[in-house]
């Protein structure tokens, strides 16, 4: 049984989505090539991490397309945000005994969940009748957000890490009290 876009991702929450995704992405997964190359100095590390990110992604887009196809928007949004606590949680606490298979599995999960998410609900806040103008400000609400999110990261990823792992969960959160309620 198949649903249409509107009743499967309520388009009001596409730029709230967005906007918290890109802070929290901002805040540690936008680091995670300049962590491994910190951490291992060399280029095989980096494209091993890049190959799993691919394999993570698309393993997920199985599970993805079922979870979509059956209507489970909030089990979608859901699995986004735990995706990505759990690839910063790991990769903020355990980088030096993580191993790259999983930081780059987790990095395919979650970056499936959200490009996926996130080309549904634009989808569904597009129309004939939109302007220019939406897109713009959308764009630029976004950029905002994601240079917040790398300002606030690398800052506290030199001073405070765990603040970053906070920051993030009272961002999810924060969406699930404004909208999934």
């Amino acid at each position: 049984m198949s649903r249409t876009t509107s009743t499967l991702a309520p388009g009001s929450y596409f730029t709230l989505f967005s906007a918290i995704h890109s802070f929290v992405i901002g805040l540690l997964p936008f680091y995670l090539p300049i962590l491994i190359w910190q951490q291992y100095q060399q280029l095989a590390p980096l494209t091993e991490f890049i190959t799993w990110t691919g394999a993570g992604f698309i393993v997920a887009l199985w599970a993805w397309h079922h979870l979509f196809i059956r209507g489970y928007w909030r089990i979608l949004i859901t699995l986004s945000f735990v995706l990505e606590l759990g690839l910063i949680y790991v990769a903020l606490f355990h980088v030096a005994n993580t191993n790259l298979i999983i930081l780059g599995l987790l990095n395919g999960l979650f970056n499936c969940s959200y490009w996926m998410l996130q080309r549904i609900l634009f989808n569904s806040i597009s129309g004939s009748n939109n302007t220019g103008r939406l897109f713009g400000n959308l764009q630029l609400i976004l950029g905002l957000s994601l240079k917040l999110g790398i300002l606030f990261g690398g800052y506290f990823m030199q001073t405070q890490p765990w603040v970053i792992f906070a920051l993030s969960l009272m961002a999810a959160f924060g969406f699930y009290l404004l909208t999934l309620n």
